[in-house]
């Protein structure tokens, strides 16, 4: 979890800067949301799969623990910006694209 917290504070700080770092921010938020399932998993002593797919790790902290999952469930769209700003030629997003992942 504390590793969870460092990439939302380097997503703040992405945010932060001017002009905005939004792909980054994307980026670490994604990250954080699945570091803290895989901890929950592991701290429930559940086996997580080899995936960055968020929504994935959603759906097993869910049969863990429903309540957590349907809170969560808005971070499933992050998956996404795991690969998607990592390449030249991709369009970065726009800070209210990236507002509305937060």
């Amino acid at each position: 979890m504390r590793i969870a917290a460092r990439d939302i504070r380097l997503a703040e700080l992405a945010l932060d800067d001017v002009p905005a770092l939004t792909g980054e921010a994307l980026y670490h938020a994604q990250q954080a949301a699945e570091k803290a399932l895989k901890g929950f998993s592991v701290h429930s002593q559940t086996v997580y799969p080899l995936t960055h797919d968020v929504r994935k790790l959603l759906q097993l902290c869910g049969e863990i623990d429903g309540g957590l999952a349907k809170a969560l469930a808005p971070a499933a769209g992050l998956t996404q910006f795991a690969v998607r700003f990592r390449y030249p030629g991709e369009d970065q997003p726009t800070r209210e694209e990236d507002r509305a992942m937060a």
